[in-house]
């Protein structure tokens, strides 16, 4: 949300904090292949590269229609709302994540 919502002075400590922290995505690889069995994981990492890239690309066209629709309604805000949305949805995924790996789920 702060690299929404931070003015620009404030915004590169965010976006250096994002880079430095962004590759550890890669990391739910590693976990998805240790949690398989070794003949399946091929097969895991494949089925989680297409879900990524389907999500992916469904994110990208809905912020676009979003965009689009937000330009004639509230063009001076668009961006921060459909930011703060996706940020939104990340939060939301971290707590659903958070609180699984609580339950003894997963």
């Amino acid at each position: 949300m702060a690299l929404v919502l931070a003015p620009a002075s404030v915004a590169l400590v965010f976006w250096i904090l994002f880079a430095l922290t962004y590759n550890a995505v890669t990391l739910s690889y590693a976990h998805v292949a240790r949690s398989q069995p070794l003949d399946y994981v091929g097969r895991s990492n494949t089925l989680m590269n297409t879900v990524v890239i389907l999500v992916t690309f469904a994110l990208q066209y809905g912020l676009g229609l979003f965009l689009s629709w937000a330009r004639d309604h509230m063009a001076s805000n668009a961006y921060t709302v459909a930011f703060a949305v996706l940020v939104a949805l990340q939060v939301g995924a971290l707590a659903w994540c958070c609180l699984r790996g609580r339950s003894g789920r997963g």
